[in-house]
């Protein structure tokens, strides 16, 4: 399966820079996918690999109501909640403090 990130990174518009990211597990409402956050100089990208396709949602800082991390035994986890929805990244290995600080000074 190929790496989020870079897949990712295949909806980055013209110019656009990543500034952080973590990988992960793309929670969903159905399923739990692979998946990243990106943290860009414009927006936020969270993206979940399928069989088939992808699952790809975007934020402007603008729209971000709220970034919580937290640590479990499985890893990390980062809550994004815009507009009274949630997203969740889960099974983070390694650290999401350079995600967090990004999303906070952009917000």
């Amino acid at each position: 399966m190929a790496d989020p990130v870079k897949a990712a990174e295949l909806h980055l518009e013209p110019g656009e820079s990543v500034l952080a990211s973590v990988r992960g597990r793309y929670v969903t409402e159905l399923k739990r996918l692979p998946g990243a956050i990106l943290a860009t100089d414009r927006r936020v990208i969270v993206y979940g690999s399928r069989l088939v396709g992808h699952k790809l949602t975007t934020f402007t800082y603008s729209q971000l109501d709220t970034i919580s991390t937290s640590k479990g035994p499985l890893g990390r986890k980062v809550v994004l909640t815009a507009g009274g929805a949630a997203l969740t990244v889960d099974r983070i290995k390694g650290e999401v403090a350079d995600l967090h600080r990004v999303v906070n000074s952009q917000t």
